[in-house]
């Protein structure tokens, strides 16, 4: 079977009743994703001459920003969830994504050599931008993630070279992290990792401003609005405050 005869044979209508079915089966971002996945496709194939038309092109595809699953954990949640972890690998490993501010895949890539003890700095190595030309980025080794990176490498059996995770992987990360939570009776928020991130994003933001907010987290101005920054419940209080 020919299957660019069938794919040819997909008319706008068909695209436009994909949308919708997936409007009621997806969230917004994954329909987002499937619908500009589709048109690329489509794209390479008139580009390839196996079809005449794309039937996406014109249908709208929404965005893949979804405000609604924002979530900002304050520095007194990371402390309780801290505190009442026994492993200090996996303390490690939290204050990596929300006080160094490191992306899900960005944590097995640190290593102890990344560490500047002496210049108090930490470089992120970053596969997700490696493309780009920026295969890493230098961070400040913020007090509360020295404090732990110092009490993993203290322990006995802990190597001083290598990765500094070894005992999780990206497979175990979320039900270790999940688990530590609720350990800590803090009700779980989405996005676990990446609002753990965006929670430091925000404050750096607002503590430094844009250009280190961008150069420590490691992505565009744009990216940040769009993901990352938001309004926090300090900032209503603040503006209530200095009411005129």
């Amino acid at each position: 079977m020919d299957f660019s005869i069938l794919a040819d044979r997909l008319s706008v209508a068909d695209a436009t009743r994909l949308k919708t079915k997936l409007e009621k089966t997806v969230s917004p971002p994954t329909r987002t994703g499937i619908l500009k996945a589709m048109a690329r496709v489509y794209s390479w194939g008139m580009t390839m001459e196996l079809v005449a038309k794309n039937p996406f092109a014109q249908v709208p595809k929404g965005s893949f920003i979804n405000k609604s699953k924002e979530h900002f954990v304050p520095v007194d949640v990371y402390r309780r969830v801290v505190t009442s972890c026994d492993a200090a690998e996996l303390r490690a490993l939290f204050a990596l994504y929300r006080i160094g501010g490191l992306r899900f895949s960005e944590a097995f890539e640190a290593r102890w050599e990344d560490v500047d003890w002496e210049g108090e700095r930490f470089t992120v190595r970053s596969p997700k931008t490696a493309k780009s030309g920026k295969d890493r980025r230098v961070i400040p080794l913020f007090t509360e993630l020295r404090r732990q990176l110092e009490t993993l490498r203290s322990q006995k059996g802990v190597k001083s070279t290598g990765l500094i995770v070894t005992r999780y992987t990206s497979n175990s990360t979320y039900s270790a992290i999940r688990q530590m939570i609720m350990k800590a009776g803090v009700p779980l928020w989405e996005r676990l990792i990446q609002n753990l991130r965006s929670s430091r994003a925000n404050e750096i933001y607002r503590e430094f401003g844009e250009l280190a907010e961008s150069a420590w987290i490691g992505h565009s101005a744009r990216t940040a609005q769009n993901h990352y920054l938001h309004l926090l419940e300090s900032d209503f209080k603040k503006a209530i405050k200095g009411d005129v």
